[in-house]
């Protein structure tokens, strides 16, 4: 395998946010949250989207996504204050919550918190679910690939009603949680 076809195997999809340059601005946008006095801290003491709408960062990223949702912009906001690192990780939210922290472990993410985030029915549900998946990996999860899960969401939310909601994310994030928790399993036997 050539070097290039590696690193594109490596680069995470996007699925939202597939123009570059608009992942250059987002990243930029999150990174200047630890320029601005205390923005990070302010967002990441909101509990849910209707709270982190209220400051000044939100609006500044409705600039960065303008045809996003003002609930999915808010929402990336207030859980973006969360990451810490990740930026260039390329393992999908789905691995990172059923890959083991030690051989033979559990994942750090139990099924049954999974399947919550997975069947969240509200902007607010769904945000502090997320949260918690975040803060659970210690926020070391890549901000893009969190915004795009963000807008795959919402869109799909918005899009396919109560029944069918988020059924392609959840089948995507559900291969990839259950992909890495039985290839653990296996070796923990």
């Amino acid at each position: 395998m050539s070097k290039t076809e590696e690193a594109k195997k490596k680069e995470p999809r996007f699925h939202s946010l597939y123009r570059e340059g608009v992942r250059d601005d987002l990243l930029a946008w999150w990174r200047s949250m630890d320029d601005t006095s205390g923005a990070r801290a302010q967002l990441r003491r909101c509990v849910s989207p209707e709270e982190a709408v209220l400051h000044p960062q939100t609006h500044h990223l409705t600039h960065v996504l303008p045809w996003a949702s003002l609930e999915a912009v808010a929402t990336i906001a207030g859980l973006l204050s969360h990451v810490k690192s990740g930026e260039g990780d390329s393992a999908s939210i789905g691995h990172k919550l059923a890959k083991p922290t030690e051989p033979g472990g559990s994942p750090p993410f139990s099924e049954t918190r999974f399947r919550q985030l997975l069947t969240s029915r509200d902007w607010n549900e769904f945000y502090r679910n997320l949260r918690r998946a975040i803060q659970i990996l210690g926020g070391d999860v890549n901000p893009l690939l969190i915004a795009d899960t963000i807008l795959c969401w919402g869109k799909e939310y918005r899009e396919q009603g109560q029944a069918a909601r988020a059924k392609s994310l959840r089948f995507r994030l559900s291969q990839d949680y259950y992909t890495e928790a039985l290839k653990h399993e296996s070796k923990s036997k």
